[in-house]
């Protein structure tokens, strides 16, 4: 019996300060874990937040961009119209400009056949 004491001593010595200190490292370690968790919970609600923050800038910015869109193309728009008109007014100088050249043209061969034929 003298040897099952003395091993129970033993244990009691060794084995039982020993878990002792497990048991209280175990407890630190679960305050760790604790603060740990309330840590990430805080950083998630504010990743949440930053995330409807982002998609919020997002919208504004889409709307902007779309009406940025649509005032430019109004702009092109306007620009093609008065561009066609400017065509227009070239194309009919160039017309106006031919036409009188022709009526000049046919003028000095009419003055020459009435010269001719003795018409003046």
């Amino acid at each position: 019996m003298e040897i099952k004491a003395a091993i129970v001593e033993a244990i009691k010595e060794f084995v039982v300060p020993e878990m002792d200190e497990i048991k209280s490292d175990l407890q630190e370690l679960k305050a760790v874990q604790q603060i740990t968790n309330k840590r990430i919970d805080d950083v998630n609600g504010h990743l949440v937040d930053l995330s409807r923050r982002v998609d919020q800038v997002r919208t504004e910015f889409n709307e902007r961009i779309d009406n940025l869109n649509h005032s430019l193309s109004t702009r092109i728009d306007v620009t093609n119209d008065r561009m066609d008109r400017l065509y227009d007014v070239v194309v009919r100088r160039e017309e106006h400009e031919e036409l009188r050249k022709h009526i000049h043209a046919f003028g000095r061969r009419l003055k020459r056949l009435e010269e001719k034929v003795g018409v003046a």
